[in-house]
């Protein structure tokens, strides 16, 4: 009944990425105040009143983000940018909280196995995903998270794999999803 969705793409092509920030009240969608920083591909996550949004692609000619910004319930504060690996990226995912926040593999250039915490403060590194992926699905917390699906350079591209984030053990448990 409550909920924040914010940036993407506009239109046919990359070259249309947005900084909208749209609320949920449960029924219908409101205008809320832009992000900073227009870009698609973001990681993100938290409620309406406590959410972040990290990362993502700010459209051609391939520029990446490391923008962090939190979200109030009113307004979008740019925080502590994520650290370089080795530059910005984009299409990963992420889990958490504005003070407690993780954002792993994606884009930039290549295929990235990162995985970054935030503790309200700063960004630091945690242990790499056994696979390099982007455009995956995940969530969790600092503590407990998973990242499933995605590409890799391999061929098949698309992944049906799953990996488990519990602490400072980044692969733990590793299952291949049926479908």
């Amino acid at each position: 009944t409550a909920g924040v969705v914010f940036g993407g793409s506009g239109g046919a092509s990359d070259a249309n990425v947005n900084n909208e920030s749209e609320e949920y009240n449960g029924t219908s969608f409101s205008e809320g105040n832009n992000l900073n920083t227009s870009r698609s591909a973001i990681c993100g996550d938290g409620s309406q009143t406590a959410a972040f949004a990290a990362i993502g692609y700010l459209g051609p000619p391939g520029a990446n983000s490391s923008a962090f910004e939190h979200y109030d319930g009113t307004s979008w504060t740019n925080s502590t940018s994520l650290p370089s690996y080795p530059s910005a990226f984009s299409a990963g995912a992420s889990g958490g909280t504005q003070t407690a926040a993780l954002a792993f593999a994606g884009r930039g250039p290549g295929y990235l196995s990162i995985t970054a915490s935030y503790d309200g403060s700063t960004w630091s590194t945690r242990p790499s995903m056994a696979t390099a992926r982007s455009m995956v699905g995940g969530t969790g917390t600092t503590s407990s998270a998973f990242v499933t699906g995605g590409e890799i350079t391999a061929s098949p591209s698309l992944q049906t794999a799953t990996e488990e984030f519990t602490g400072e053990i980044p692969a733990l448990g590793y299952k291949t999803l049926t479908s």
